[in-house]
């Protein structure tokens, strides 16, 4: 009974500390996007990271032009969009500096 406790405890251990070693530092990423002045509903937005070059993520825009990325990893961030028919629009670059930060990316085009 003592070693199955020792061993379910080491492992419990194990896999709780891979887990955690696992975890990136995020934060999030808001912006708009507009074309000509008016928000652009559903805007694609990618989201790239030069720091981590495997990270991408996509998001749409609401009606009102906004998009939102929580998890982006620390480190500087590109943002492109495109609109409803994939045609490039906009870019816009930013950092995160911290875990938890929070920042805003506005990306305008005009046709």
């Amino acid at each position: 009974m003592n070693r199955f406790v020792l061993v379910l405890s080491v492992t419990a251990i194990l896999l709780f500390s891979t887990a955690w070693m696992q975890t990136t530092d995020t934060g999030t990423v808001n912006g708009t996007v507009s074309l000509n002045g008016a928000p652009l509903p559903n805007a694609v937005v990618v989201l790239s990271s030069s720091g981590n070059s495997g990270y991408t993520a996509k998001a749409t825009t609401d009606a009102s032009g906004n998009f939102t990325v929580s998890d982006a990893p620390v480190g500087s961030i590109e943002a492109k969009a495109y609109d409803p028919q994939g045609v490039f629009l906009a870019s816009g670059t930013g950092v995160l500096t911290k875990a938890g930060d929070v920042i805003s990316l506005p990306l305008s085009a005009t046709r």
